[in-house]
């Protein structure tokens, strides 16, 4: 049996329900080689609705973005399979319009184009919003099983405390309205670490380059001497809770161990 014959099989098998599971994982891998045939299925409206559901979902597992077009008629006139449909549109587009059928009419037209126009007005509504209540609740979200204190401070500033092993903690602050040359928005991240050594001030570029995140500097505090501080800036559109948990608990940690070898003490 050839491949087609095999694929137009298997897509029968679709219409039963005691074949449609395994005719499924069979079609799937396949891939693309089984669109053409699950797009005739999904056109003819004389197909059980099960059997053009399991096409729709083949479809969209095999990125055929072809099927789209298919996918919005569904949308319009099948009222059982509408939910699947809308569901495959916006993963194979990446666009979530919902329901609106004749939205997706114009975006199917002129898909690059309205993708332009579309990540514009998503840029715009980001850019709208309050960067620090924004970035506030990401890192609450982020830290809330890490964190001990999470405090907005009226300078303008969120408070982080984090514990450390041993008893031992960390404190970082983080703030959301710094730009980079480009105009785009950061979220900076800084920290302690007490006085340096003067070993300290011969190794800070080894030190520097052995960090994940962060870079070592030394600055004068407010009463004349040194301190060494960390900071972290990163483009706030970029930022997720995963990574936000991971900067700062690395951060924590690395300022920590050597505030550690320079102090001896937990000050900070």
């Amino acid at each position: 049996m050839s491949k087609q014959e095999t694929i137009s099989r298997l897509i029968e098998d679709l219409a039963n329900f005691r074949t449609r599971a395994a005719a499924r994982r069979q079609l799937a891998a396949f891939g693309m080689a089984a669109a053409e045939p699950l797009m005739a299925v999904l056109a003819d409206a004389e197909r059980p609705e099960n059997m053009r559901w399991a096409a729709i979902l083949l479809l969209q597992e095999c990125a055929c973005t072809a099927a789209c077009p298919l996918l919005l008629e569904v949308l319009r006139s099948q009222d059982g399979l509408r939910g699947t449909a809308i569901e495959a549109l916006e993963a194979l587009t990446g666009l979530p319009i919902g329901d609106d059928a004749d939205e997706w009419e114009k975006a199917l037209a002129d898909p690059e184009g309205y993708r332009d126009v579309f990540e514009r007005a998503q840029d715009h509504a980001v850019e709208e919003a309050d960067p620090n209540a924004t970035g506030c609740e990401l890192f609450r979200r982020a830290l809330a099983d890490e964190a001990t204190e999470l405090t907005w401070e009226e300078e303008g500033y969120l408070y982080i405390r984090i514990p450390l092993e041993a008893g031992r903690k960390q404190q970082i602050v983080a703030t959301f309205n710094e730009e980079n040359s480009s105009g785009e928005r950061l979220t900076t991240l800084y920290t302690e670490c007490g006085a340096p050594l003067p070993e300290f001030l011969e190794s800070l570029s080894e030190r520097n380059a052995a960090l994940k995140y962060g870079k070592l500097s030394v600055e004068e505090a407010d009463d004349g001497t040194s301190k060494v501080v960390m900071r972290e800036a990163i483009p706030s559109r970029t930022l997720t809770p995963e990574l936000v948990r991971d900067v700062v608990l690395t951060l924590a940690a690395d300022a920590d161990l050597l505030e550690l070898e320079m102090t001896g003490a937990d000050h900070i």
